[in-house]
Protein backbone atom coordinates (compact mmCIF):
# COMPACT_ATOMS: atom_id res chain seq x y z
CA UNK A 1 0.00 0.00 0.00
CA UNK A 2 1.09 3.56 -0.68
CA UNK A 3 1.47 5.43 2.68
CA UNK A 4 0.53 9.09 2.91
CA UNK A 5 4.85 9.84 3.75
CA UNK A 6 5.47 8.20 -0.08
CA UNK A 7 2.89 10.25 -1.67
CA UNK A 8 4.24 13.13 0.34
CA UNK A 9 7.82 12.45 -1.10
CA UNK A 10 6.93 12.12 -5.03
CA UNK A 11 4.82 15.07 -4.51
CA UNK A 12 8.03 16.85 -3.62
CA UNK A 13 10.11 15.71 -6.50
CA UNK A 14 7.36 17.23 -8.80
CA UNK A 15 9.98 19.95 -9.28
CA UNK A 16 12.58 17.65 -10.72
CA UNK A 17 10.45 17.02 -14.03
CA UNK A 18 9.32 20.35 -14.72
CA UNK A 19 11.62 21.66 -17.03
CA UNK A 20 11.06 22.64 -20.92
CA UNK A 21 9.48 19.94 -22.58
CA UNK A 22 8.23 17.72 -20.06
CA UNK A 23 5.20 15.54 -20.17
CA UNK A 24 2.26 17.70 -19.21
CA UNK A 25 1.12 14.39 -17.90
CA UNK A 26 3.90 14.89 -14.62
CA UNK A 27 1.68 17.71 -13.91
CA UNK A 28 -1.54 16.04 -13.68
CA UNK A 29 -0.08 12.45 -11.74
CA UNK A 30 1.49 15.44 -9.52
CA UNK A 31 -2.28 17.04 -8.85
CA UNK A 32 -3.90 13.47 -8.65
CA UNK A 33 -1.22 13.15 -5.98
CA UNK A 34 -2.26 16.15 -3.90
CA UNK A 35 -6.19 15.17 -4.56
CA UNK A 36 -5.29 11.65 -3.08
CA UNK A 37 -3.63 12.70 0.09
CA UNK A 38 -5.72 15.66 0.43
CA UNK A 39 -8.89 13.06 0.38
CA UNK A 40 -6.72 10.40 2.74
CA UNK A 41 -5.75 12.95 5.75
CA UNK A 42 -9.94 14.12 5.25
CA UNK A 43 -11.53 10.11 5.77
CA UNK A 44 -8.60 9.43 8.70
CA UNK A 45 -9.40 8.21 12.33
CA UNK A 46 -8.24 10.83 14.91
CA UNK A 47 -7.41 9.91 18.10
CA UNK A 48 -9.73 12.11 20.72
CA UNK A 49 -6.40 12.73 22.66
CA UNK A 50 -4.79 14.08 19.71
CA UNK A 51 -7.93 16.60 19.27
CA UNK A 52 -11.87 16.79 19.27
CA UNK A 53 -14.42 18.01 16.86
CA UNK A 54 -15.74 21.21 16.76
CA UNK A 55 -19.14 21.66 18.67
CA UNK A 56 -22.31 20.78 16.90
CA UNK A 57 -20.21 18.69 14.27
CA UNK A 58 -21.59 15.48 13.46
CA UNK A 59 -19.09 12.49 13.31
CA UNK A 60 -18.49 9.19 13.24
CA UNK A 61 -17.03 7.87 16.57
CA UNK A 62 -15.24 4.71 17.71
CA UNK A 63 -14.34 2.72 20.46
CA UNK A 64 -11.55 0.65 21.17
CA UNK A 65 -13.50 -2.54 20.30
CA UNK A 66 -14.07 -1.36 17.02
CA UNK A 67 -17.99 -0.18 17.65
CA UNK A 68 -19.29 2.72 16.12
CA UNK A 69 -21.83 5.37 16.40
CA UNK A 70 -22.78 8.84 14.98
CA UNK A 71 -21.96 11.63 18.09
CA UNK A 72 -21.28 15.29 18.31
CA UNK A 73 -19.65 17.72 21.24
CA UNK A 74 -21.72 20.02 22.48
CA UNK A 75 -20.06 21.72 26.01
CA UNK A 76 -17.71 20.34 27.10
CA UNK A 77 -19.00 16.95 26.55
CA UNK A 78 -20.65 14.33 23.88
CA UNK A 79 -23.61 15.72 22.56
CA UNK A 80 -25.23 11.58 22.17
CA UNK A 81 -23.65 9.72 24.80
CA UNK A 82 -23.44 5.89 24.81
CA UNK A 83 -26.45 4.10 25.37
CA UNK A 84 -25.36 0.56 23.91
CA UNK A 85 -24.68 -2.74 26.77
CA UNK A 86 -21.36 -2.22 28.16
CA UNK A 87 -20.51 0.83 26.55
CA UNK A 88 -22.59 3.69 29.07
CA UNK A 89 -19.27 4.76 30.98
CA UNK A 90 -16.96 3.86 28.07
CA UNK A 91 -15.39 7.06 26.75
CA UNK A 92 -14.93 7.36 22.77
CA UNK A 93 -11.41 6.82 21.33
CA UNK A 94 -11.57 7.96 17.56
CA UNK A 95 -13.82 10.28 15.63
CA UNK A 96 -13.79 10.80 11.49
CA UNK A 97 -15.49 13.75 9.94
CA UNK A 98 -18.99 11.95 7.85
CA UNK A 99 -18.45 11.96 4.11
CA UNK A 100 -19.67 14.51 2.10
CA UNK A 101 -23.91 13.64 0.85
CA UNK A 102 -24.13 12.47 -2.35
CA UNK A 103 -23.96 14.70 -5.10
CA UNK A 104 -27.70 14.56 -5.80
CA UNK A 105 -28.64 15.92 -2.25
CA UNK A 106 -25.95 18.79 -2.02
Amino acid sequence: MVTNERIEQLIKRESEFERPGSLPIVNDVAECLRELLALRKENEWISVEERLPEDGVKVLCSYDDGYMELSFRHAGGWGAPPIVGDRVDRPYKFWRPLPAPPEENR
